[in-house]
């Protein structure tokens, strides 16, 4: 028992206790003892021995009980010995004893990169716990010498976690790996082409970008279908051609995913091609993409989307004239005004007019008609479109409407008589004095007209980011439309909470453009002054659902 206190102490004694070179030499030594009493003190008093017991315990690794190799193998892997990696490469390779092999892995695995050969060669172990044990150390330490040896492994694997373990590892190799993962393009498993697909993901090269358009051309499932779509999208106009070609693959979801990447990479080749899609018998979502595409190439597919107009197929005519109001046309006014007045279909009918709104005052003709209209909801909108378009051909009908009962149809009419401005305003004053028409009347629509030119105005201000800008002068123009219509209307702005500003809705970002307004009308209120102004600054400023205003706004106008 004495030889085993003397350990004891060895074990208990200060971390900072350095030990000697025979002192290391009889732990080491006892590390072989028949009893775990005996070997753990050695074990645990050679771990705070740390780097000093590192030469020794090399050495040890050549003894002839593999209970001391072990051993030493295990704490040289705390140590990450790289003196350690030719024994300990040997050993995993012909030692007898299994646990001493297991412990020789470990401390191939925590060298990594720098026991890159000795992992490589343990791909080829019998073991299939070492085979995936080796790829993932290769992973980690991202090798790409391993990486032919890899393939070489999947291909031949019996084991389901090793194959897997080697795919993965093929798939974030990266460059590399690409002259394999091509081969992979052709296997039979839908899913194996789809990660290969992954793996290409971002590749320049242009045996690669063949490889990929070949398979997107002949790809019959959705997903390596959808990898190669991303691949050759992400490449872009060198991606091109595939996507052309896949217009012609009788395929509708081949077709599709060629319209969106065209789409994507801004392609000019394929209007036509594209037109020919749209105006033929396809699916739904086909149609669909074709549609956005010719969207998106705007007037240069104007003249497909014109041969839409005659179409037999009503889905293709209704999507002709949204794109084509979308797009802006003025080729295409003739034809749908026609269609608008003589088609029965409700559909057909209401789009023609969806695209005259649009026009405005370019459709100005249509837009009167359809004052006249049997939809009433129609008449309503075209009210609003002619006071939108400032049609002063429009007064008279609108007058005429204020003199009947509908209230919606009065309610419209007097929006636009105000949009209209001062001509709409001249002309209620005549049919005031005429008896046509109550003075309140009159004065709720030049009340409306100057709210619309004072939100006309302070809109002017907004800058490209809907940002307010702040310089002298700033608001001469609501000052040259005069103080006192001015004035009342900014105070209504700021006062009511509820306030509606008439073009709000026509903004990506409705309450950003709600919240710059009111700014914009505190700066405003602020140059012009009048009575009222200051009360209704500091009742504003006071309300806490107002506190996202800048403080330069608070500094510049109290």
């Amino acid at each position: 028992m004495g030889l085993t206190a003397f350990f004891v102490l060895f074990a208990l004694a200060p971390q900072e206790t350095v030990f000697d070179d025979s002192q290391i030499r009889g732990l080491i030594e006892q590390l072989g003892a028949d009893f775990l009493e005996e070997r753990e003190p050695a074990r645990k008093s050679l771990e705070k021995a740390g780097k000093a017991a590192e030469p020794r315990l090399v050495e040890g690794l050549s003894s002839s009980d593999h209970r001391i190799r072990r051993a030493c193998l295990e704490l040289l892997i705390g140590l990450k010995s790289t003196a350690a990696l030719k024994s300990a490469s040997d050993l995993f390779a012909g030692d007898d004893d299994p646990t001493v092999r297991e412990a020789a892995f470990r401390l191939l695995q925590a060298l990594g990169k720098e026991a890159e050969d000795a992992l490589i060669s343990a791909l080829a172990s019998p073991n299939a716990e070492f085979r995936k044990g080796a790829i993932q150390a290769l992973s980690d330490c991202k090798s790409q010498k391993c990486v032919g040896t890899v393939a070489a492994l999947y291909d031949r694997e019996p084991d389901k976690n090793v194959k897997e373990a080697a795919w993965r590892c093929l798939l974030a190799a990266g460059k590399p790996a690409e002259p394999h993962l091509l081969k992979f393009l052709k296997d039979p498993d839908s899913k194996v082409r789809e990660g290969a697909l992954q793996g290409l993901l971002g590749s320049q090269d242009e045996r690669t970008l063949a490889a990929v358009a070949a398979l997107f051309g002949q790809e019959t499932e959705e997903g390596p279908l959808q990898k190669s779509f991303e691949f050759l999208q992400r490449a872009g106009p060198p991606g091109e051609p595939a996507f052309l070609a896949g217009l012609k693959s009788p395929r509708p979801p081949t077709r599709l995913k060629s319209i969106l990447g065209l789409k994507s990479i801004k392609s000019e080749k394929a209007l036509e091609p594209v037109a020919e899609i749209f105006l033929g018998e396809c699916p739904p979502d086909v149609r669909g993409a074709s549609t956005e595409y010719l969207k998106s190439q705007g007037l240069r597919a104007e003249v497909p989307l014109l041969r839409g107009l005659d179409s037999k197929d009503a889905v293709v005519r209704l999507a002709s004239i949204q794109v084509l109001g979308e797009i802006g046309s003025e080729k295409a006014l003739e034809k749908i005004s026609r269609i608008f007045r003589e088609e029965k279909s409700k559909d057909l009918h209401e789009k023609c007019f969806e695209f005259l709104k649009r026009l405005g005052i370019k459709a100005e003709a249509d837009l009167l008609a359809a004052l006249s209209d049997e939809d009433k909801e129609i008449r309503r909108q075209a009210v609003f479109a002619l006071g939108d378009a400032r049609s002063e051909r429009a007064i008279p009908r609108l007058i005429d409407f204020m003199t009947e009962l509908d209230p919606s149809m009065k309610e419209a009419s007097e929006m636009a008589l105000a949009s209209i401005g001062p001509k709409a305003i001249e002309e209620v004053a005549k049919a005031v004095a005429g008896g046509r028409l109550r003075k309140a009347t009159a004065e709720a629509i030049e009340l409306q007209y100057s709210r619309g030119e004072v939100e006309r105005l302070l809109e002017a201000q907004l800058g490209d980011d809907e940002s307010t800008g702040f310089y002298e002068g700033q608001f001469k123009d609501l000052e040259a439309f005069g103080r006192d219509k001015a004035v009342p209307v900014l105070i209504r702005i700021l006062s009511d909470r509820a306030y509606v500003f008439r073009r709000a809705h026509r903004r990506d970002r409705p309450d950003r453009f709600r919240a710059t307004m009111k700014e914009l009308a505190v700066m405003a209120l602020g140059e012009l002054g009048g009575d009222g102004a200051l009360p209704a600054l500091k009742s504003f400023w006071a309300d806490e659902s107002q506190m996202r205003l800048s403080r330069r706004v608070r500094e510049e106008t109290l």
